[in-house]
């Protein structure tokens, strides 16, 4: 699909699982009667009491501890007591020999602004994804899971208005979310960072992919199939079996693709398939604990904290170490977006605090009033972004900024080195250090070669005038990446030297030493540095030249004098 494509249908389906998360903090929360339980693994429609409220429906009604309560077989049967929508009423077989009656409180519960904080930070970090990468099929999938994720979790924690709407959209739609967000995660951890996968990882995350997709078109099928007690026993058994299945699939590519993967690439695979494991690992428990003992309301929200965890994680990793390559400029963007949230909250806090006393005031002074408050707001808006700047750029971006100022500090001084050997050690030492290179060099023109005039590399081969790298190079004066161009260079990037038109050389930088990315922003710090070495060295080389002239035209002088005095002389 072409990136520009996928990235709107992408951005528009998070802007409206975005616009449904806040939709949904303003549902009232499920009913549930007064009782806590779990479900027997062999009676679906069932759940045994585990404790029941005081002065709660269920109280009332006479339900007890160990009462086995059965709601009914059928779909709808079901969904007009699991979304009991205000009061509504709803029949219970307990024990199965007595029916009871139960009203649905009008329950006022508190904003679920944890919960809609992790599912908007699945959906914030998917979105940058989107927006940055949509060409790189790695991030595509993660975008997928995190979208998936992001809106499905604690997604059936609410009521819509009818039972049959919440049974599509908070069961069946959330579900097959959770489904197809796995299979995605099997997909990214074949295919991260390069975007291709190898074999064996390739045929897992396909199987776990295709399977997920099999399931949800499955269970979406049999909800509405009319099932007796023990067909459906069966098909909630082989439902929770492939979930752990798919979750199994998924550890098993993790796995297996960060032991067949190059090993320049294991650092990034290692932060990203740890976060990422972590996270999944949580829900896995909660099907293994539900499969085993039951439902469980306490073991269901503490598996789910490393899920919550996950965005967050990512989003640090990503931003820190550089694992998915997103760009520099996502330090603007989190600048701005910080200051935008400092100055509504301000805004309203203020405007909170000030309501009683403008209302108690006539028109002139209430306008007087929030004219006052805007002007100190805007005011303090260039002060608020250089503190949330600092803050950005200490958290996340301190070494990096000191390291791409040391580069571009030598790339000052180069011009006012005198001599080559010296020029070129320091800007091979400096690489090292502020780049974090596993080995840099300069190649210099000795047409029609380039040939190591400094290194650190182990081997240092020469390359003729047609190398692809150097062809790129003079042709489009452009930064090399050696794996991808089948370069004779050893290293992983190469830097123009470009002076005067001409190629006159290259830097060449081996892979760092934690096995991270070269970051845009430190390409272009590398890049400059670069070119004022070559110009450097240019300088140099025409400074030398016009001293050996200078010297021969001296000793050619001295040779004509002597020539002009000799016949005086006699």
């Amino acid at each position: 699909m072409n990136p520009a494509l996928w990235r709107t249908l992408a951005l528009s389906f998070i802007a409206i699982a975005i616009a449904f998360v806040l939709y949904q903090m303003t549902l009232p929360d499920r009913e549930d009667f007064g009782l806590h339980f779990t479900v027997p693994l062999g009676a679906p429609g069932s759940v045994r009491v585990v404790s029941v409220d005081a002065r709660s429906p269920a109280s009332n009604a006479g339900i007890h501890r160990g009462d086995l309560i059965t709601y009914g077989n059928t779909t709808m049967e079901r969904a007009r007591v699991l979304y009991a929508t205000a009061g509504s009423r709803v029949k219970l077989t307990i024990n199965g020999n007595r029916d009871v009656m139960l009203t649905a409180r009008h329950i006022t519960m508190p904003v679920p602004w944890v919960a809609a904080a992790i599912r908007l930070a699945f959906l914030f970090v998917a979105a940058l994804l989107a927006w940055r990468r949509p060409d790189d099929p790695a991030a595509r999938a993660l975008v997928v899971f995190l979208a998936c994720y992001g809106l499905a979790i604690a997604m059936p924690n609410g009521v819509l208005p009818t039972p049959l709407l919440s049974l599509i959209v908070l069961q069946m739609l959330y579900l097959v979310l959770f489904l197809i967000g796995t299979g995605a995660a099997a997909i990214f951890a074949a295919t991260f960072p390069s975007g291709t996968a190898q074999p064996t990882p390739n045929v897992l995350a396909r199987i776990a992919f295709g399977l997920a997709i099999a399931v949800a078109i499955g269970m979406v099928v049999t909800q509405w199939l009319p099932r007796t007690g023990k067909a459906l026993s069966l098909l909630s058994a082989g439902f929770i079996f492939s979930f752990i299945v798919i979750g199994f699939l998924v550890i098993a590519t993790l796995v297996v693709a960060y032991v067949q993967g190059e090993p320049y690439e294991r650092q990034r695979r290692r932060w990203v398939f740890l976060i990422l494991g972590v996270g999944l690992f949580g829900p896995l428990v909660d099907i293994i604990v539900q499969t085993v003992f039951g439902f469980n309301q306490l073991v269901d929200n503490l598996t789910l904290l490393p899920l919550g965890l996950l965005p967050f994680g990512l989003a640090y990793v990503i931003l820190r170490h550089r694992v998915i390559d997103v760009g520099f400029v996502l330090n603007r963007a989190l600048v701005y977006t910080g200051v935008s949230a400092v100055i509504v909250a301000v805004f309203v806090i203020v405007e909170t605090l000030l309501s009683k006393y403008v209302e108690q005031t006539n028109h002139v002074e209430s306008v007087a009033v929030q004219l006052f408050v805007a002007l100190v707001l805007g005011f303090s808006v260039r002060a608020i972004h250089t503190r949330v700047d600092r803050f950005v750029d200490s958290v996340l971006f301190r070494e990096r900024h000191l390291a791409e100022a040391a580069l571009r500090f030598f790339a000052h001084d180069a011009p006012y080195i005198t001599e080559s050997g010296v020029l070129l050690s320091r800007c091979v030492k400096t690489v090292e250090r502020y780049a974090h290179a596993r080995g840099a060099g300069v190649w210099t023109s000795q047409s029609p070669t380039y040939r190591a005039a400094v290194t650190t590399f182990p081997t240092a081969p020469d390359v003729d005038e047609n190398d692809p790298a150097a062809v790129a190079m003079r042709a489009r004066r452009v930064t090399v990446d050696l794996r991808e161009a089948e370069s004779g260079l050893p290293g992983t990037v190469a830097f123009p030297m470009i002076v005067r038109g001409e190629l006159l050389g290259m830097l060449v930088c081996g892979p760092k030493t934690d096995d991270e990315i070269y970051a845009p922003d430190e390409r272009d710090a590398l890049a400059f540095l670069a070119t004022s070495v070559g110009h450097a060295l240019d300088g140099i080389e025409i400074r030398e030249l016009r001293s050996r002239l200078e010297a021969l035209g001296a000793g050619r002088a001295s040779a004509i004098h002597a020539t002009d005095e000799g016949p005086s002389a006699l």
